[in-house]
């Protein structure tokens, strides 16, 4: 399997590229790099931007959808590997650790196209498992404009519903969602 981490959002709601934004110091990129790049040989960052990382060492590809959502960025990393499929993460997540990641990939080994995290009754399509044999559904979507992730996976036959705990799937959308958790992790 191939680590995909997505990186190619506007950070709209952020204000700027949320990627290099610190969490307890760190910057949320280099964070998740850490986590998957101990899972993962092979590893690849889908960013809209690829300039803005040039001083890091981590392998970028460029969205061949951008602006499309997570749905164009995950086409375009199962495009360019060559494995049989992808554990997708966001730059966004501060909390994600290893442990459910492992839990993830060990449900894609029974034959699931997709493995989508789900805690609370909430499903997580950005911290998920996609085949291969996904892309040429996923860019048929694309091409008919649909590019929701929650659609994309209600079309598909067979998804494992993978019951998380923890807090590995936060991610920061603001500036006050990051603030808030500094603080509560500061105590």
């Amino acid at each position: 399997m191939t680590g995909v981490i997505l990186a190619g959002g506007r950070s709209s709601r952020f204000g700027e590229n949320k990627a290099f934004a610190t969490f307890q110091g760190v910057p949320l990129i280099e964070r998740v790099v850490s986590v998957m790049g101990a899972l993962f040989q092979d590893l690849l960052v889908v960013t809209n931007t690829p300039e803005e990382y040039s001083s890091w060492n981590i392998p970028l590809i460029t969205d061949h959808q951008p602006y499309q959502g997570p749905l164009g960025a995950i086409a375009t990393a199962l495009e360019k590997t060559s494995k049989e499929g992808i554990i997708v993460v966001a730059c966004d997540m501060p909390m994600l650790v290893p442990e459910i990641l492992t839990h993830i990939m060990k449900q894609a080994k029974a034959s699931y196209p997709a493995v989508v995290p789900i805690h609370d009754g909430v499903r997580e399509y950005l911290m998920a498992y996609y085949a291969k044999s996904l892309l040429p559904l996923m860019q048929q979507s694309l091409q008919k404009g649909h590019y929701s992730l929650k659609e994309f996976c209600a079309l598909l036959p067979r998804v494992a519903w993978v019951p998380i705990d923890g807090n590995s799937w936060l991610n920061v959308n603001t500036k006050k969602d990051l603030e808030s958790l500094e603080e509560h992790y500061a105590r």
